[in-house]
């Protein structure tokens, strides 16, 4: 397995702007502030949060000017595909196109790897969490419908430009003022996650598995990860008390790593994992933290 980072977590924690409020200048610097302490603990693989292709293109300008070798780069979706089941069907049709051309990018820069989230749908709960989207998608049924044919289309052409897309499982619920907040994201649980896998029917279409996010469903980590593992090519790794995604620690929160590794290992797990928190004051400990249980 490949320990690799998260490192738009630490441009958005640490310095406070997101990788698209960065100019170039902005963006070389603290990159290159980043990369350069983790190469110096052995970290090649880096994981980027985008929201369209023109942050891709800057991103690849600027790695292009720090001209590392034998690095890993991934990125991960978090504007586009969440949106494939809007009820407007020319929203639709802009983030399609969007996702043809950060696949198109990705596929050549060698990047093989695109996590991208399930959509939205328009919740019939009341207790569910807030979202901007909410008022502007389809009905459930409908909702997975039109996801899956469009999740169809783009693994279509992922497959063809040899890029793997990784859906993530999201969290199922938080709880805010001791209420609970259900998540209207599809992929909460291992079979709903399961459900829209054998519906798209790609090869290209694989799973990246947040343990965070299953800390926050009715199965327990490890479970949900057995469920799912043949189709899974990324994991991140951060902790939670069962109540938020906070994104904490490995040390803070209630996952079991000694239980989830041990799945991931007797899996057969070989892939990457990503620390989906900051290069804070706590990231040598994540890093012994997983070394421990990927040395085993």
């Amino acid at each position: 397995m490949i320990i690799g980072v998260m490192v738009t977590e630490t441009y958005e924690k640490i310095y406070h702007k997101k990788l698209k409020n960065l100019n170039i200048d902005e963006l070389f610097k603290i990159t290159k502030h980043i990369l350069d302490r983790l190469l110096n603990l052995n970290i090649r693989c880096y994981e980027f949060c985008i929201e369209d292709s023109s942050d891709l293109r800057k991103l690849l300008k600027v790695l292009g000017k720090l001209n590392y070798s034998n690095i890993c780069i991934q990125v991960h979706d978090v504007e586009n595909s969440v949106k494939l089941a809007y009820r407007n069907p020319e929203v639709r049709k802009k983030v399609l196109e969007e996702l043809f051309s950060i696949i198109e990018i990705a596929s050549n820069n060698n990047i093989h790897i695109i996590t991208i989230h399930p959509a939205y749908f328009k919740p019939s709960f009341s207790n569910y969490e807030p979202s901007r989207h909410v008022e502007k998608l389809l009905e459930y049924r409908e909702a997975f419908k039109a996801m899956t044919a469009n999740l169809k289309k783009i693994a279509s052409y992922a497959a063809r430009r040899k890029v793997l897309l990784a859906l993530e499982n999201m969290d199922y619920f938080h709880i805010e003022h001791g209420q609970k907040l259900v998540s209207s994201h599809f992929g909460r649980s291992s079979e709903e996650l399961l459900q829209i896998l054998r519906a798209v029917n790609s090869s290209a279409l694989k799973v990246a598995f947040d343990v965070g996010h299953a800390n926050l469903s009715y199965e327990r980590p490890e479970e949900f990860f057995r469920k799912v593992s043949k189709f899974v090519v990324n994991i991140h790794v951060n902790n939670n008390y069962g109540e938020r995604d906070d994104h904490n620690p490995l040390s803070l929160g209630t996952v079991d790593f000694a239980k989830v590794f041990a799945a991931v290992a007797e899996e057969g797990y070989k892939g990457s994992v990503i620390i989906e928190r900051p290069c804070d004051m706590h990231i040598l400990e994540d890093i012994a933290i997983l070394q421990k249980y990927l040395l085993k």
